[in-house]
């Protein structure tokens, strides 16, 4: 047929729904996710617990300790305990001196620990790892985590009720005020007729059955040809050459019942 495509089955509707939910939820991840960041600097579990010195109770770390270290030492370390009973890549020998800054281990993940919204105050007492400007970002992005959610959130439960409502309540308001003019008395009425538009074509061509009907309701008339030039049902039985075609089997049809008699005014 003259200029034929088919239409896409995809509408808008996936790019709303990305929109109204996808993109969103994302911004709720990011929100909370930067706030349990910033919390945990620098990331490495441990916490001040103040300064070796001879007095105190933890003056027996003082002189020199064997620490069993995790991760394999590389070979040839000075420091190495080279025993037969112990592995030399993971035991290593340090010296601890008066004044050195002894450090314990804290759990600086709050999201492990199932605390919400990611706030300093969620530090245990004694085991703080927070700097005074850290804990002030911390707070600022915590507290900013927890409006973005209520208010995402509440979008979501609105949208939610709103879809609801419409099931059960009409949304249509009219708009505008009664004329008390019959669309039949109208001088250019565009009727919902399936048209498709065509760049090889002054106007569109018409994708159902109008032959039978006189007053096509177009909003468009060609002074030299016919609507039923523009009909696409009349090329079908050109194209396919059968004579059992029928056009129902592919176009709908238009059908117009003109009024008996005309709206009395008064």
């Amino acid at each position: 047929m003259r200029t034929w495509k088919r239409a896409p089955k995809i509408g808008k509707e996936v790019s709303e729904f990305s929109r109204k939910y996808f993109l969103t939820t994302a911004v709720i991840a990011l929100a909370v996710v930067s706030s349990y960041f910033w919390s945990g600097f620098p990331y490495d579990n441990l916490c001040d617990d103040g300064i070796i010195t001879r007095n105190s109770t933890n003056s027996e770390y003082i002189g020199g300790q064997t620490i069993h270290s995790a991760v394999a030492i590389t070979e040839g370390d000075p420091q190495l305990e080279d025993t037969k009973d112990r592995d030399p890549r993971t035991y290593k020998h340090i010296a601890v001196s008066d004044g050195d800054n002894m450090y314990q281990f804290c759990n600086q993940n709050l999201a492990q620990r199932g605390a919400f919204p990611a706030l300093p105050r969620h530090q245990i007492e004694g085991y703080e790892w927070m700097t005074d400007e850290q804990e002030m970002v911390t707070s600022l992005f915590g507290w900013t985590s927890i409006g973005i959610v209520v208010l995402i959130l509440s979008s979501f439960i609105h949208r939610f009720f709103m879809y609801l409502k419409a099931m059960y309540h009409s949304s249509y308001e009219s708009c505008g005020d009664d004329q008390f003019m019959d669309y039949s008395t109208l001088d250019s009425v565009d009727a919902y007729i399936p048209q498709v538009k065509s760049p090889a074509f002054t106007y569109p061509l018409i994708a159902c059955n109008i032959s039978k009907n006189d007053m096509a309701r177009l909003s468009w008339n060609d002074p030299d040809q016919s609507h039923g030039y523009y009909q696409l049902s009349n090329d079908v039985p050109k194209i396919l050459r059968s004579k059992d075609f029928t056009s129902k089997t592919l176009f709908s049809s238009f059908t117009y019942w003109p009024p008996i008699a005309k709206r009395s005014e008064g």
